[in-house]
Order: structure tokens, then sequence, then C-alpha cells
């Protein structure tokens, strides 16, 4: 661990909260409702990605008849209604972790590539906006993960330089953007076991993010 470490950058669903699980099964309920079969394989091609370059590997699978706009309008209604039901699905150590973070002095950043809206909306539900000096989204930069663009925006936004930072993540999209950054990146996988080439970039690999306050107290 750097001792010049002073910022952390989250990555939000699947690391923050378990909303890939959620979304399979939405997917695959909208996906059978419309039409088009939605498998796993498939879905789990698109984790990590922002929603154009998610929208062309669908359009690309299903071809000319499918509507990426209705699709995600209807798997998000979905996925609300659940949440609205049930409360939004923190992951195991996220609260310990980020008043950990907090308590030491650390500066703490969404890097998501989901839309403002939903990260806003995600932030505001689980009552954690307090904690993150800043936050950018999968709508805000041009290149999105596995390219660095996003977890440097939030080092800027944190006025951190790149080496003061640490990325927490659980998808290879978003290990490799870290690795490009040029900052140290934590795997904690979520659905999807992670590859050798992944596990390789990742400065450390931990089952749950409460273990995360380990690592940083190893500093």
């Amino acid at each position: 661990m750097r001792k010049s470490l002073k910022g952390l950058i989250f990555d939000m669903d699947g690391l923050m909260f378990d909303t890939e699980r959620l979304s399979t099964t939405c997917w695959v309920k909208v996906g059978e409702e419309s039409g088009f079969p939605i498998t796993r394989k498939l879905i789990d091609s698109t984790r990590g990605l922002d929603r154009r370059k998610t929208a062309k590997i669908l359009e690309t699978e299903f071809g000319g008849g499918f509507d990426f706009q209705r699709f995600s309008d209807k798997t998000r209604a979905y996925m609300d209604e659940e949440i609205f039901a049930a409360g939004m699905p923190i992951k195991k150590g996220l609260p310990e972790l980020l008043v950990h973070a907090q308590n030491k002095g650390y500066l703490c950043a969404v890097a998501s590539s989901s839309e403002r809206e939903r990260v806003d909306f995600y932030l505001r539900t689980a009552n954690l906006t307090q904690y993150f000096a800043a936050t950018v989204c999968g709508d805000e930069i041009e290149r999105g993960k596995p390219e660095p663009d996003i977890f440097l925006k939030a080092a800027e936004k944190m006025g951190l330089n790149p080496e003061e930072c640490m990325v927490l993540e659980d998808s290879k999209y978003g290990i490799k953007a870290a690795a490009h950054a040029g900052m140290p990146a934590v795997l904690i996988p979520d659905t999807i076991a992670p590859e050798q080439e992944t596990r390789r970039e990742a400065y450390a690999e931990k089952s749950s993010l409460l273990e995360v306050i380990d690592l940083l107290e190893e500093a």
C-alpha cells in the first residue's frame, strides 16, 4: 500500500450495492416479455460497461428490431419496484468502510458507468451521499471503462493525483481502467468469477468491503 494514499474511488453496481443480481432477474424478465432471449452470458458480457457500450452489444446481438431505450426503461422500472419494496441492497462492509475512511481522513468518490440520475438515486436511497466528495458517471465522460477517464476525472474532482487514489472494483473492465489510470485497484468479485488476467492486474483481492478496512490499516 502506498503511504501517499489519500482517496478511495468506488465503483457502484456490484461493489457498493447488490444490484447486479437484481438487474439480471429484471433483464431476463423483460427479455421474455419482449421476445428477446437474454442469457446470463450476454448479461455478463456487459458488466462494468457504460450505457453506450451496453446498447451496442445488445443491438448487435438482436438486430434492428431491438429497442434498447424501451428495454432499459422497463428493466429499470422493475428494479425500482424491488428497491422501493425491499430497500437498497447494500453490500457487506460498505457502511463500515465509509465510516472508517471518513474517520481516517480519506476522501471518497463514486466512479460508476451508470448515468447520473441512477447514481444519485441509489446514493440518496441508501442515505450515503454525505460520504462522497465527488461522483463521476458514465454519461459524463466520452470514454467509459476499460479506458481510465472516469477514474482520472474522479481523482481530479477530489483534488488528488492519480497515484494518491485506490480503486475498489468488481468488474474486469473496472480493474483494467484502474491499471490504465495508474491506480492500485482492489478486486472484490461479485457475480462473475474473475479471470486470471484480472487478478494479475489487481493490487489485491478481497471477499468483501469489510476486508478493505484491514488493508487500509496495514498502511
